[in-house]
């Protein structure tokens, strides 16, 4: 639409339309008769003079339909030469729905993380950058701010007998030969020690041509299960060697007597 002295001299059918109504309708009418009046204020005393100043003007307002309905709007104002006013309007309602959608489940997943104590990893396939959470730092008792932000920094961390195995799964996932990254790897902390880690990974963007250009994934920390599985391990090999080298008869069965072992 344009306008001088700001009314409507030209309005076409978009931009009509958008209001409910006909380019008619609209001519000679002053402009804020498709604003809410608490818009009316702030275009008057705010944005209106910006365009004065710089000639133009971009931003979001709110749009009133002839109905009184209303709708978020994309809006662009632009002073010609001649100092008539250029408006172009686009209708974004459902985008910014969608944007805040989108900012709600994002916080949701960050408390989900956070709650869970999950490591994030992202990593940047076209350059050697991985980003990762605090989480994922302090799972390795350091701070973020004392890991550098490369795939070098993971793989100086993982123990050098599980790297080869990691490695591997990570080309095979990657070539399409396995349908999951999960290995689970030990990684050392800053104390020294050495902690179990599952790392599970998935490709989540691909050029034009299909090359694979960042994947992301998670660590979870499995140290306590790990260690109880040793320790489950050991217990048994002390009981089969119990079991096998006693001079005693011992005969194991169930509730129902059936032997088990003997």
């Amino acid at each position: 639409s344009i306008l001088d002295e700001d009314r409507f001299i030209y309005v076409n059918d978009a931009y009509a339309d958008l209001y409910g109504y006909n380019p008619e309708e609209m001519l000679g009418e002053h402009w804020k008769l498709i604003y809410p009046d608490d818009e009316v204020a702030e275009a008057r005393d705010e944005i209106l003079p910006k365009v004065a100043e710089s000639g133009h003007w971009h931003g979001k307002t709110t749009g009133l339909r002839k109905d009184g309905s209303t709708f978020v709007e994309d809006h662009t104002l632009a002073l010609t030469e001649g100092g008539e006013l250029v408006c172009t309007v686009r209708d974004i309602t459902e985008s910014e729905k969608q944007q805040k959608r989108l900012e709600h489940t994002l916080t949701r997943l960050e408390l989900a993380v956070e709650g869970a104590n999950l490591g994030v990893w992202d990593w940047d396939m076209t350059s050697t950058r991985v980003e990762f959470n605090e989480q994922w730092a302090e799972m390795l008792g350091h701070s973020r701010s004392d890991l550098d932000f490369q795939f070098g920094v993971w793989e100086d961390l993982v123990h050098p007998e599980d790297l080869p195995r990691a490695l591997d799964a990570l080309d095979r996932y990657l070539a399409g030969k396995i349908d999951t990254y999960d290995p689970e790897i030990r990684m050392k902390t800053a104390e020294g020690e050495w902690k179990w880690v599952q790392t599970i990974g998935k490709v989540i963007d691909r050029d034009e041509e299909g090359r694979i250009r960042r994947t992301a994934g998670v660590h979870l920390d499995i140290h306590d299960r790990k260690q109880a599985e040793g320790d489950l391990r050991r217990s048994r090999r002390r009981y089969r060697s119990l079991f096998r080298d006693s001079t005693d008869a011992i005969l194991v069965h169930d509730l129902e007597g059936t032997v088990q072992e003997a």
